[in-house]
């Protein structure tokens, strides 16, 4: 007879709204993967600096990054804030895109 341990997870078990804002301040780069959940999706100057350092900072690197999240993300999205930098709005073309899918998604 085997006897299997299996840690119990505690952080499951928490109400929803307590794990957002647990993860909302966790670096992004150590969320990545649960971007996927998150319902409110927050896109602000504070992470556009967090990708300069590490070197996603170029117009097609946020771009692939934000498409990348929205495509890839799981359920409903509450709550969507983006900050486009000044030199961004130019060459902004995925609006139309990033509109549908978050639609989709329940933003209104």
């Amino acid at each position: 007879m085997s006897v299997t341990c299996v840690e119990e997870d505690r952080i499951s078990n928490l109400p929803e709204h307590l794990i957002d804002s647990i993860l909302e301040r966790v670096p992004y780069e150590d969320v990545r993967h649960i971007w996927a959940n998150m319902k409110e999706l927050i896109f602000d100057e504070q992470i556009l600096k967090k990708f300069a350092q590490k070197g996603v900072f170029g117009h097609n690197d946020f771009m692939s990054v934000i498409n990348q999240v929205l495509t890839l993300h799981k359920g409903p999205i509450l709550k969507f804030h983006l900050y486009i930098p000044n030199m961004f709005l130019k060459i902004f073309k995925e609006g139309d895109q990033w509109m549908q899918l978050l639609s989709r998604k329940g933003v209104t």
